[in-house]
């Protein structure tokens, strides 16, 4: 770790905060995009989002943040901190960041970070009833970055035993249901 950089979280990717239509109650439905809500994310111990419990009509979408399949994705508020990769195109509202552009990070990498650091983040967040993890926190955030090599040899190992644990998921719904 001694050859690994410090740098900010913004300085290797852009971040960007989901958007809602408000009242958000006007826009929901159970057809159209997917809608991610935290209690999806919540709900869904891998490190995927693939389905949602509800969607957003075509006017509501105009006034959210479409978020492509393989988008690393980070709850801001309520359960803040918690990194989630989607597997779907959908949209995310206001309590959830948006991560694009990697420079000298991978996805992965940064996915895996984000549970390293979720606490120290959280640690920071503001709020009363809710904890809110400011967008400025997370870009401020300083994380050790070691070589895209590096973080490659740490991504295959840890996304092996999350695998494992997926896996294992599956096999005990399969045999509950």
């Amino acid at each position: 770790m001694t050859m690994w950089e410090n740098k900010k979280i913004g300085d290797v990717v852009d971040i960007r905060r989901g958007a809602s239509p408000r009242p958000i109650q006007n826009f929901l439905s159970d057809k159209g995009m997917p809608w991610v809500k935290i209690a999806d994310a919540t709900s869904d111990p891998t490190r995927f989002i693939s389905h949602t419990n509800e969607c957003i009509i075509e006017d509501g979408i105009k006034k959210s943040v479409v978020v492509e399949p393989e988008t690393l994705i980070v709850s801001n508020s309520a359960t803040p901190g918690l990194p989630k990769i989607m597997k779907i195109l959908a949209c995310v509202h206001d309590g959830w960041l948006v991560f694009s552009n990697y420079r000298g990070i991978t996805r992965d990498f940064l996915y895996y970070k984000f549970i390293d650091i979720r606490r120290h983040l959280v640690n920071q967040a503001n709020g009363s009833v809710f904890q809110n993890l400011k967008t400025d926190i997370v870009r401020e955030f300083d994380i050790a970055v070691p070589s895209i090599e590096t973080q490659n040899k740490i991504v295959g190992i840890l996304s092996l035993i999350d695998h494992k644990i997926e896996t294992n998921i599956a096999i005990n719904d399969n045999l509950a249901a």
